[in-house]
């Protein structure tokens, strides 16, 4: 669901001792590598050859403060004042 975007590297690993394993895909040469989607190496028959893209933001700033306005702050209490309706 959050896997990373893109095409990585990674050995097929699917047919050790020249036996396919078990829900290998069989249009892979053992031990090649491949650009794959991220997810890919979940099964058993890829190994990721890079480490996860690790996401880098850079330290937030006073300019990038959504709160620069003043804010206005009344000298005094207002009166509300509620009068019943006569009919």
């Amino acid at each position: 669901m959050n896997d990373p975007k893109g095409l990585f590297s990674m050995k097929f690993i699917g047919k050790p001792n020249g036996v396919f394993m078990k829900g290998a895909p069989g249009n892979y040469v053992h031990g090649q590598i491949y650009n794959q989607p991220w997810g890919n190496g979940d099964y058993p028959y890829w190994e990721r050859m890079e480490e996860a893209p690790v996401l880098k933001a850079p330290e937030p700033s006073d300019a990038d403060s959504v709160f620069d306005d003043t804010i206005f702050v009344p000298e005094e209490e207002p009166v509300i004042v509620l009068q019943p309706k006569v009919e």
